[in-house]
């Protein structure tokens, strides 16, 4: 079954949380940008909430992610 949840309680989930370690982990806790440490942040690139993989986010600092 297909449930909608508001994106902002998804970002709030466990699942999210756990999803979130992992890409930061796998991406060495750097921005694939410019490869800095600083404020890092994993950003939705489409929809699929709850299903992601590394391939649907992005990992960036603010900075890269403000010049997107």
């Amino acid at each position: 079954a297909c449930v909608r949840v508001n994106y902002k309680d998804y970002l709030n989930s466990i699942h999210w949380q756990i999803f979130k370690d992992y890409a930061l982990n796998q991406n060495n806790n750097t921005c694939s940008i410019c490869g800095c440490s600083k404020d890092i942040q994993v950003q939705h690139t489409n929809k699929n909430f709850g299903r992601e993989t590394l391939n649907d986010v992005i990992i960036a600092c603010s900075e890269c992610l403000n010049k997107l």
